[in-house]
């Protein structure tokens, strides 16, 4: 069901830089648990913050995706600091900054369709209207769709060993409806330094 995004094209080691010295694996939970039937789940519960490289990052992506400006900088705002919980296979994604009517995200790592749950205020209520999600466990990533007209987003998420790092590779893609599938517009790759790390730095 999920052939149009391929996880090993996506996942590149390279893209990980080594950890500084001073930040070396402390002991702050596993790195995985095991979820309904025995599944291998990814440990990336924690408090994050995305570094400005990645926040720029993103604000390029939107442009490309025609979203309008004071909606990207809404979206820059709300997802520079945030906080996620797991629980089995429900992923709890609590944003720090309010500016929409829900800003706890729950995520179903089954694989399957769910509306996002994201309710936009006005002037741009009518466009989050119709928006859904799929999420999944893959190759020891979690892995969160989002489609938004005939655009989806793609995320895959990890952490390095000391799980003082989320890694995300985020993919923009546009629907080819000759082909009925999707088509990559752009990628860029995505950090947040847990909370915990920042004075560090």
């Amino acid at each position: 069901a999920f052939e149009d995004t391929n996880i090993e094209d996506v996942f590149n080691t390279s893209d990980a830089e080594s950890l500084p010295s001073h930040m070396e694996p402390v002991a702050d939970g596993p790195q995985f648990f095991y979820a309904t039937n025995s599944m291998r789940v990814p440990n990336i519960s924690g408090q994050w913050r995305r570094t400005p490289e990645s926040e720029m990052k993103m604000q390029e992506m939107r442009s490309k995706s025609g979203t309008p400006w004071v909606l990207s900088k809404m979206f820059e705002f709300m997802e520079s600091r945030f906080e996620i919980e797991q629980r089995g296979l429900e992923l709890l994604c609590r944003l720090k900054r309010k500016w929409i009517s829900n800003t706890t995200l729950t995520f179903i790592l089954d694989g399957e369709e769910h509306e996002w749950g994201i309710k936009l205020p006005a002037p741009f209520s009518q466009l989050s209207q119709g928006w859904t999600y799929r999420a999944w466990v893959d190759d020891n990533k979690i892995v969160l769709t989002h489609t938004i007209g005939d655009q989806r987003l793609v995320r895959v998420n990890w952490v390095n060993d000391s799980r003082s790092i989320l890694y995300s590779t985020v993919i923009l893609e546009v629907e080819d409806p000759d082909a009925h599938s999707f088509k990559e517009l752009s990628r860029c790759n995505q950090e947040a330094v847990a909370e915990r790390f920042i004075s560090q730095i």
